[in-house]
């Protein structure tokens, strides 16, 4: 790994410690593509260090060049909308506490622990090929027609806690006659809404647990009437009602069916994919679950 860093010395750690509380402003960690956009937004903003991260266990795929930079709100948001009508794509960048932070999880992850890859061999046809015989394109379309007729699912509005309120009683009704499956919601901070999560106990590894996910939130980028994300429309039927109506179906061909998996299955429906980005070491967002 290459380190291009001016200072890493006792200069940047005091900024980083100095800048760590401040409210106006985050530390971010993004590709070359992604700062490329900040610096349309902000030409005079400043790189305090680039590091070459390699992409393990991706042979024939380059080194990428990730740079962090101390940005304000603002300049954060408009990178997250540029990102999604310039790249097609989410996210694109990381926010963090400090730089401090941000320089220790750009660190290499140690190889002290090799991985392991179980195996993936498809011999469950038995228990698999009667619940794909049950499952309905019609229900599914159900769901997705449902989630887009609201106004949005901003992650931080009223529209987004309504769907999200709407999604935890559809799975409490399905499954309604299981003990071993419990629906929670799960808050970031005081964000208005929830990512929805359901747990399926796990009848002898428990501990282990396989995770399905889709985003549950929807937000319209593009308005030109001057509506906030909060009363914009987004239905957001394929970005993701799809995914979550399909998180749907595979409980109903599970509660069906009877089915309990030796692993726990965690289905989660998550708030917030479209407008933030993944947040470390922020006391203000941390999770919090409250049951459904």
């Amino acid at each position: 790994m290459k380190i291009c860093v001016a200072a890493l010395s006792a200069t940047l750690f005091c900024l980083g410690t100095a800048h760590a509380a401040a409210p106006d402003r985050v530390w971010l960690s993004l590709g070359d593509q992604a700062y490329r956009l900040l610096q349309q937004i902000n030409p005079q903003i400043q790189v305090q260090a680039s590091r070459e991260i390699e992409h393990r266990g991706m042979p024939g795929v380059a080194p990428e060049l990730v740079h962090v930079v101390h940005a304000s709100l603002e300049e954060r948001d408009a990178l997250a909308g540029a990102v999604h009508r310039d790249l097609h794509h989410c996210g694109g960048f990381v926010a963090h506490a400090s730089l401090v932070d941000t320089l220790s999880w750009l660190e290499p992850p140690s190889l002290a622990i090799t991985p392991t890859r179980p195996g993936y061999a498809i011999d469950q046809q038995v228990r698999v090929l009667p619940m794909l015989a049950d499952v309905s394109d019609s229900r599914i379309g159900a769901d997705i027609q449902t989630l887009s007729a609201f106004q949005n699912r901003y992650y931080n509005g009223l529209h987004g806690a309504e769907a999200a309120d709407w999604l935890v009683t559809q799975w409490q009704a399905i499954a309604a006659d299981r003990s071993d499956i419990h629906v929670a919601k799960v808050y970031r901070g005081t964000d208005a809404m929830p990512s929805v999560v359901l747990s399926i106990d796990g009848t002898d590894l428990s501990a282990q647990i396989l995770v399905l996910g889709a985003h549950l939130d929807s937000v319209n980028w593009n308005d030109r009437g001057g509506a906030t994300h909060s009363n914009a429309r987004a239905p957001g039927a394929d970005d993701d009602a799809s995914g979550v109506a399909g998180l749907s179906e595979i409980l109903r061909a599970i509660v069906t069916h009877g089915f309990q998996p030796q692993r726990s299955i965690h289905l989660m429906a998550y708030s917030g994919e479209e407008f933030r980005t993944l947040w470390f070491g922020f006391p203000g967002h941390r999770l919090r679950q409250q049951p459904a």
